[in-house]
């Protein structure tokens, strides 16, 4: 499994806020984080993506059957 650094996480989280219209959450996280300073070209990650990855990795712990 790769990892994920904290600045890839963090970007993920802030994407996902943004997109679930949690937008003064994700301004909060923008700013802490530093999200305007992050080496992540945003046009490259397609939109539902940040959904998508924490469900795919969160699904196997539903049934406690493994976790990564």
């Amino acid at each position: 499994m790769a990892s994920i650094s904290s600045v890839e996480l963090n970007y993920l989280v802030f994407r996902y806020l943004q997109e679930s219209g949690f937008t003064h959450a994700a301004f909060a996280l923008g700013y802490e984080a530093g999200i305007n300073k992050c080496p992540i070209d945003g046009n490259l990650v397609p939109p539902g993506f940040p959904y998508y990855f924490c469900a795919e990795k969160t699904s196997v712990l539903g049934d406690g059957s493994q976790f990564e």
